[in-house]
């Protein structure tokens, strides 16, 4: 506002109203642009704190943040709310960002495709499938042997954690089953940091109304 000059011609810089009572309020350096400049301000730095905060507490998890990653957008990926794109990127394959993005979006139920599911048998023969002895079940009319096979320490830990894999009397792989869900379990069943990871989620995808589902293969 331009300075003004009462009686006198004393120049003053500020803010001036008049009430309905002809009463003359006066308010220096700018006065109610001031203040609202100043109420951004605050609100600026509260959220950069907030933000601080949060990236402190997934970095403490091991999320490690990575601005440009977490902001990144593959063209053929939708924009996922709240912080579903940060979480999207910590999915280690394709395939899991693609239950990630059925999770946070509440898609329902998922089959894997052929190659999806040889990808992930290959991963669980690597890591020593064949060494576990499993259960007999019966599935669809056949018996088969069904083995729990944890993906922790793999490029499969966010996204399948630990799942069901069939296999047949010859031990070939034939069948999974699994449920995305990000369900928190008492301390001492997974380990410490897969733990933290899990409950973030979880609280963080129920903000946005995220739903658990079954994948499953045929």
């Amino acid at each position: 506002m331009a300075p003004i000059e009462p009686n006198g011609g004393m120049t003053y810089d500020g803010y001036v109203d008049v009430d309905q009572n002809g009463n003359v309020h006066a308010s220096g350096n700018g006065g109610g642009k001031e203040i609202q400049r100043k109420n951004a301000e605050r609100a600026k730095q509260q959220q950069e704190s907030r933000n601080k905060v949060n990236n402190e507490i997934r970095q403490r998890a091991g999320l490690k943040i990575n601005r440009n990653l977490a902001t990144f957008q593959h063209q053929t990926r939708p924009d996922l709310p709240g912080y579903g794109n940060f979480y999207r990127n910590q999915m280690g394959t394709e395939a899991g960002k693609d239950m990630f993005e059925r999770y946070w979006l509440g898609k329902g139920d998922m089959t894997l495709t052929q190659s999806q599911f040889e990808e992930i048998a290959s991963l669980a023969k690597a890591i020593g499938a064949d060494k576990i002895e499993g259960k007999k079940i019966e599935l669809n009319g056949k018996e088969v042997n069904a083995k729990v096979i944890s993906f922790y320490g793999t490029v499969h830990a966010n996204s399948l954690g630990s799942s069901t894999l069939y296999y047949d009397l010859n031990n070939n792989p034939i069948g999974f089953y699994d449920v995305f869900d990000f369900d928190p379990k008492p301390w001492g069943v997974r380990p410490y940091d897969a733990e933290i990871k899990t409950r973030l989620v979880n609280l963080d995808g129920q903000m946005v109304g995220a739903k658990p589902f079954k994948i499953k293969f045929p």
